[in-house]
């Protein structure tokens, strides 16, 4: 079956404002594309997904790391009643089957480095559009997959799968409704402020991050900025040059980018107006440096997945005590902490823009309208009555920027034949570390356990220290 191309006011033309523009900036040129340019593309590349003879409802995986090529993906996709799956084109294979088996993905368009990650399988490669990415129909005999059943599977509108970790730290598929994604995007855009006619936007995450989706693509296109686009990976001097030369106003970044940036002495360009930082702690040496370059709206956002995924904006102002708190909650966000103002309690949010459920196992779980979401971050009130966060209830750590799930690299060393167990976390230096029990009678080295890691884990997620502990060791996590 062939999925028809669906009519407004489904389509592209739905959310993608008449006035927005995108600049492409590749080592090969600057390619401008009005809001017109982008829907031909979109309908061109509609034309691989179709050659795949995909049912409406199925899911397809678009892990290509390139920035337009990924936004063609999803919207064509949506265009056609699919399911885009978005994820990280440098995941560890083992998520990529993790999360092709919870969301049974009929198809792939990945990198050929992502692409590798279902050599072994029935996957059949297919000729496509773009020359830098590998199309895959992972149905083997290229029939129809089975699409998950029940009321709650949203397939009334245009929907979006997003990655993150559950609580026991392995990937899980989030679903959300693109209308949901775009209320999101305006509530974000309501907090830092809208922009201004002849705002431009430069977008310094990769696409698969949420918000960098949700508030930098989503959210940019439908107000009618002109976005310009990095092909990654993040590169100093790509990012100063392009921010001086297209007049940039808006620019979002984690604090590593950011320390990057400033660490290598960027002059940031005078039409730079905003900055918005999420995903750690801004310091205080940032904030001033960035005042000092001229940048006069200094946010700090927070967020997950989950619920949308932005939640919560804090306006660095002059009083620095109160710049590591959430601040204030997006309109219609309620943030509470479990223990109330008894001590540190986990983070629950209850947001309009709550995912619509997950997909497990490929079954459809729906998450109930209005019941609040667990976040796994440890917070306390402060003075002012905003909330700080202490720590992580859940099983998450972060090393260079990257988001590490620790439950994933403890199943990968879990499967080497010679472990009984592991338990895996940041040590005092803030090094991933790894805590091994052998099996009865077995060896192994740092050096087996770094051989067996690779082609199964990214580099960064594989643990620089490894412990051997003895039997009347209890591993507790």
């Amino acid at each position: 079956m062939t999925a028809p191309i669906l009519s407004s006011p489904d389509r592209t033309t739905a959310w993608i404002h008449p006035q927005a523009e995108l600049v492409e900036h590749r080592a090969a040129g600057v390619r401008v594309l009005r809001s017109a340019d982008l829907l031909e593309l979109v309908e061109h590349r509609a034309a691989d997904w179709q050659r795949l003879g995909l049912a409406p409802g199925e899911r397809v995986i678009v892990a290509t790391g390139s920035r337009l090529g990924t936004l063609l993906d999803v919207a064509s996709a949506w265009d056609l009643g699919l399911v885009p799956v978005l994820l990280s084109d440098s995941l560890a294979p083992e998520s990529y089957r993790i999360l092709a088996e919870h969301t049974g993905a009929a198809a792939v368009r990945a990198t050929p480095a992502a692409a590798r990650s279902w050599s072994a399988g029935p996957a059949r490669p297919l000729p496509g559009r773009d020359q830098d990415a590998v199309l895959l129909d992972l149905r083997g005999d290229g029939g129809p997959r089975t699409t998950p059943d029940g009321p709650d599977v949203p397939a009334e509108e245009p929907t979006l799968v997003l990655a993150t970790s559950g609580s026991t730290g392995l990937p899980k598929a989030v679903v959300h409704r693109r209308s949901s994604l775009l209320h999101n995007a305006a509530m974000h855009w309501s907090s830092v402020g809208e922009p201004r006619p002849g705002d431009r936007y430069l977008l310094s995450q990769s696409l698969f991050f949420s918000s960098a989706f949700v508030c930098g693509v989503l959210g940019v296109l439908a107000r009618g900025m002109q976005l310009s686009l990095l092909e990654p990976p993040f590169a100093v001097t790509a990012w100063a040059e392009v921010a001086a030369r297209r007049e940039i106003t808006h620019t979002a970044l984690t604090p590593h980018l950011l320390m990057r940036l400033l660490t290598a002495g960027v002059e940031l360009p005078g039409s730079l107006r905003q900055v918005t930082v999420g995903g750690d702690r801004l310091g205080r040496t940032a904030v001033g440096e960035l005042r000092r370059s001229g940048v006069r709206e200094i946010f700090t956002t927070y967020g997950l997945t989950e619920a949308g995924p932005r939640v919560a904006t804090n306006r660095l102002g002059e009083d620095p005590t109160d710049w590591d708190t959430l601040g204030e909650p997006l309109p219609g966000v309620e943030l509470r902490l479990a223990d109330g103002d008894a001590g540190p309690g986990e983070l629950l949010v209850r947001t309009p823009t709550a995912q619509a459920g997950c997909y497990r196992e490929g079954s459809f779980a729906g998450w109930p309208a209005g019941t609040e979401v667990p976040t796994g971050d440890l917070g306390e009130l402060t003075s002012t009555g905003r909330i700080r966060l202490v720590g992580r209830a859940r099983r998450v750590a972060s090393v260079a920027g990257e988001k590490i799930y620790l439950g994933l690299v403890e199943r990968v060393l879990g499967e080497h034949p010679a472990v009984g167990a592991a338990l895996v976390a940041l040590d005092a230096d803030g090094v991933l570390a790894a805590s091994i029990l052998p099996r009865s009678g077995a060896a192994v080295s740092p050096q087996d356990l770094r051989g067996w890691c690779r082609g199964r884990l990214r580099a960064v997620e594989i643990p620089r220290r490894f412990t051997a502990v003895d039997a009347g060791t209890r591993l507790s996590k």
